[in-house]
């Protein structure tokens, strides 16, 4: 209501007496100037220990992963080649086991007559 009859709220009567636009401008870069300032020695404090979580959030966690995918293609690897390596044996076994299948089946057979 205040608005509409021409009087302005006690907060927004400072911005009333701000002076001309240059003074604004000047006010507003000096604020500008203040921020850029304070954020500047904030974050010099602040640079050192984010080192540490940079490397701990950045690297290591990328490390892990690569760490993870040699795993895995190490484990794969290992597996299929014992796989390889079991079939191998065992085909060497059978080998061993009967060196002539023919004359197995042969001295074994119940047949009598034999050409």
């Amino acid at each position: 209501m205040g608005l509409a009859t021409g009087s302005v709220p006690g907060f927004l009567g400072m911005f009333r007496h701000a002076g001309r636009p240059g003074d604004r401008r000047g006010g507003v870069y000096f604020v500008f100037r203040l921020f850029l300032l304070a954020k500047r020695r904030l974050l010099w404090r602040v640079r050192p220990q984010t080192d540490p979580v940079v490397v701990f959030i950045g690297f290591v966690p990328a490390i892990l992963l690569v760490a993870f995918f040699v795993l895995c293609g190490l484990l794969l690897f290992f597996n299929f080649s014992s796989d390889l390596v079991q079939a191998e044996v065992r085909a060497l076994e059978d080998r061993a086991r009967f060196p002539w299948p023919r004359a197995r089946r042969s001295r074994f057979s119940t047949r009598t007559d034999q050409t």
